[in-house]
């Protein structure tokens, strides 16, 4: 029989982690995942990735080999993929966000079937909550700047990125518990580094193409102002303003709260983009634990309908 409540509380806790990296993500390196590919790498990546890998591990009967090869390569590959929507790094961030949550979930049930909710299962779901997403946002961070950069070193340095991790994993496995913590601690910093440069390039990127072209219209965009005297003139400045300007730069304009901080479901809002068309959907403390609640209600009719 399945156990509704535990798989409620096996989403609930993956979907806490994910959700503590989403505002890591908007608060520490200013990127916002998208959740439209979060959704993608929750559901098709995961699920092709748990298919290919369990039916090459039945082949191999190897754990170690299953570890350190498989798992990395299928995982990277169809987190690739899947980055081929919109493939900028906030879209991998948001596969690798989602497959975490997944991934993670199914680890949490086995673990429950096997152990109880004791001081011993504890500490491994938050080292391993705490260490799972923030990797897979990274390697699928990497997997999109393969389309990006249109080098596939980029996808290269991800399949050994999450090589390294699992070699380490296996490492800890072996050793006494007091060396787990500082092990995987040091494993967090390396990744978050390794965050803050694949975040910190695509800035670098952006204001070395735009910052000779707004040294030029400095002096345009100083003068810049919007036209008052008739609706139709306004509508067409305002458009004008954003296009040169963006979307924050108009609330500020206008002294408008953008109503951020004080966000609790859920909003969508433009963003500066290369093409004058991106947006972007926010998601509050309400907002989260809804999407939380129907994720853990999917995965377990998911569950339910399969067996």
């Amino acid at each position: 029989m399945v156990d509704v409540m535990e798989w409620i509380l096996v989403f609930s806790i993956s979907a806490a982690f994910v959700a503590l990296y989403y505002a890591v993500d908007l608060l520490l390196f200013r990127q916002k995942p998208d959740l439209i590919s979060l959704l993608i790498g929750l559901g098709p990546v995961a699920s092709i990735s748990y298919i290919a890998e369990t039916y090459l591990y039945n082949l191999s009967s190897s754990l170690v080999l299953s570890l350190l090869l498989i798992a990395p390569l299928i995982e990277e590959l169809t987190k690739f993929s899947a980055t081929f929507y919109g493939k900028q790094t906030r879209n991998g961030l948001g596969v690798g966000l989602g497959f975490a949550l997944t991934e993670n979930a199914l680890y949490f049930h086995t673990f429950f079937s096997m152990y109880s909710l004791s001081m011993v299962i504890i500490p491994y779901i938050i080292l391993r909550g705490l260490g799972d997403p923030l990797l897979h946002q990274f390697t699928a961070g990497l997997d999109s700047k393969t389309w990006e950069k249109g080098n596939p070193a980029w996808i290269g340095i991800a399949m050994a990125t999450h090589i390294s991790y699992n070699f380490a994993a296996i490492i800890m496995a072996s050793l006494d518990t007091m060396y787990i913590y500082p092990i995987m601690a040091a494993e967090i910093i390396v990744l978050l580094i390794g965050m803050k440069f694949l975040t910190k390039t695509k800035e670098e990127k952006k204001e070395e193409v735009q910052g000779p072209k707004k040294e030029e219209k400095a002096e345009a965009k100083k003068e810049m102002e919007l036209d008052y005297s008739s609706l139709d003139a306004f509508i067409k400045s305002v458009r004008e303003f954003i296009d040169e300007e963006g979307f924050n730069a108009l609330v500020r304009k206008l002294n408008m709260e953008t109503g951020y901080e004080r966000t609790k479901f859920i909003r969508t809002a433009r963003y500066e983009s290369e093409d004058g068309s991106g947006r972007y959907i926010e998601i509050g403390p309400v907002g989260a634990a809804v999407i939380a609640g129907i994720i853990a209600g999917l995965g377990y009719l998911v569950y339910f309908f399969i067996l």
